[in-house]
């Protein structure tokens, strides 16, 4: 990929012009009032070869596309910007003013809210280049020009369609600037707030007015929600985002998940599972699944999840230094688990230009390069474990598999999760595709493991009891509305504040006396913490066989 830089004296850049970056990145330019949305790769960079957003210098092809769309030397210059990941295009802003627009060379579109732009398309080197200008003021449009230029570029006409919406609705709520984002807002509460952390960040969605904003906090604010156990709130808050609630009318023939699995198993060297991140039932799957795995061979567990697997190994049990989602106690009980088995923890996350075939890269070396005749199991997020190109991209998967020779069995829990799907089966996780027609993936199950009174007790054979935790109600609900209760492994919070509790309840209002959980033999601190996670009361408990 050539991605340098040429200085063009043709012409010239908005004077004041900036970029920041985000989990979006923004141009910002305050002399023109402007404030425009680009994705969170295409922010500033220094090393122009690895693309990114400039103010100053352009791209090779950048003159000749903008003298094809017949952009005058007059008009003010922007940016122009090219993502730094894989999806490699492209993209020019420009502000032009109304007599500079011949309107008969457009065609009239509308998006998805009913919002009128014009729209055109023009061959560039055999390839489609398109200007779609915005109104943005009563007598200046925005014009965003997407091209590529060579079969090295990708392209995303996905990604297009974003620069649209997104800019018209910042221009039509006359958004500019930028807004904290919904992660940090979500990592300032939970070191205020711990586990009550998503109340908080529920109560700034106002904040958020913007679909595309919306997105990103739903997204959050469903993952926080289930890292307090509030798994209701989590779905509520996920089918408001995505809509998801359809039922299938398939007549399917249906497996238990883990028996066809742990048979499958037995001729695989690498087993991958997709996991929601609001979704901790998928992990517990994983979790209920490690023991039977590990007694035919597999000795890995590859977590995208955990970024520092040899701390968690040293310390013999992980913190919530160890990865961003490890705030949610099951991964933390999947990860205790798999050290008690005995499996090697691998950590496998990539922070390149190109994460998936960095994320293939690393897998790949701390396994198969170490050991040739390993057994791995990997758990990761959505889409990273498609085998075939999905949504323009090359994902995780696919890259494994060239680089290893090895197919990987890849299930997915996430396609079917809000599903409603006639089971006759006496089984809360079961097969629903084997082979799909698209290939993304080998099967597809239905995870309906409830996992609200579940803590690190992942299956029958780890000696679980059921235990009631009396709430201490009366005594602190008198100066506190909404209170956590967090449960942890004794021996590893009297040593470390970080350590990740194995289960956590919300109690509020409406909470009865007591609350129920599963839990191994051992001893038990349990913390009661108000909204401003300060400790309000301990108590020991011992559960024995």
């Amino acid at each position: 990929m050539a991605a340098f830089f040429t200085t063009c004296k043709s012409y010239r850049f908005e004077e004041n012009g900036r970029v920041i970056s985000d989990i979006y990145a923004y141009y910002l330019n305050d002399s023109l009032k402007t404030s425009l949305v680009l994705f969170g790769d295409m922010g500033e960079q220094g090393n122009p070869l690895n693309g990114g957003t400039s103010v100053s210098r352009f791209y090779p092809h950048d003159k000749k596309i903008l003298k094809k769309f017949n952009v005058s030397k007059s008009e003010s210059i922007l940016f122009t910007s090219r993502p730094k990941l894989e999806e490699f295009y492209n993209l020019i802003g420009v502000f032009k003013t109304s007599d500079q627009v011949d309107a008969s060379k457009y065609k009239l579109f509308f998006n998805k809210d009913s919002v009128a732009y014009m729209h055109r398309s023009l061959l560039y080197r055999g390839r489609e280049a398109i200007e779609n200008l915005l109104p943005f003021s009563e007598n200046k449009y925005l014009s965003l020009i997407y091209y590529t230029s060579s079969s090295n570029d990708y392209g995303s006409l996905n990604d297009m369609h974003f620069f649209v919406d997104a800019n018209l609705e910042r221009i039509k709520h006359k958004k500019n600037n930028v807004s904290v984002s919904a992660v940090q807002l979500a990592d300032k509460y939970f070191k205020s707030a711990g586990y009550l952390s998503a109340s908080k960040l529920d109560e700034r969605k106002a904040d958020f007015p913007l679909v595309y904003e919306r997105g990103e906090f739903n997204q959050i604010l469903a993952t926080y929600y289930s890292f307090s156990n509030q798994l209701l709130k989590a779905d509520s808050v996920w089918n408001v985002m995505t809509r998801t609630d359809s039922t299938s009318s398939k007549q399917l023939k249906l497996f238990s998940a883990k028996e066809w699995i742990v048979e499958k198993a037995k001729t695989e060297q690498v087993l991958m599972f997709n996991q929601a991140h609001h979704q901790p039932n998928h992990a517990f799957f994983v979790g209920s699944l490690l023991q039977d795995l590990y007694a035919i061979g597999y000795r890995y567990l590859a977590l995208e999840c955990l970024e520092n697997a040899s701390s968690a190994i040293s310390r013999g049990y992980p913190n919530l230094e160890d990865g961003y989602y490890l705030k949610d106690p099951v991964l933390g009980n999947l990860i205790r688990h798999a050290l008690r088995l005995g499996y090697y923890l691998v950590s496998y996350e990539d922070y390149s230009l190109s994460r998936e075939l960095g994320q293939a890269r690393n897998l790949y070396k701390e396994t198969f390069a170490k050991q040739y005749d390993a057994k791995v199991i990997v758990l990761a997020g959505y889409s990273h474990i498609s085998e075939v190109p999905l949504n323009g991209k090359l994902w995780m998967a696919y890259h494994f598999k060239q680089l290893s020779g090895i197919d990987p069995y890849t299930v997915d829990q996430t396609t079917y999760m809000y599903s409603s799907i006639p089971n006759a089966l006496e089984e809360d996780c079961y097969v629903v595709e084997q082979e799909p027609e698209d290939s993304v993936t080998d099967i597809r199950v239905k995870n309906m493991i409830s996992t609200e009174n579940r803590s690190n007790a992942f299956d029958v054979k780890s000696g679980a009891k059921n235990v009631s935790i009396k709430t201490k109600l009366k005594e602190l609900r008198a100066k506190n509305r909404i209170y956590s209760l967090l449960v942890f492994e004794k021996s590893e919070i009297l040593k470390d504040e970080k350590s990740i509790p194995v289960f956590v309840n919300i109690i509020d209002e409406n909470h009865g006396e007591y609350v129920s959980c599963s839990l191994k033999r051992g001893e038990y601190l349990i913390q009661y913490r108000d909204v401003k996670n300060a400790l309000l009361s301990t108590e020991t408990i011992l559960v024995s066989e």
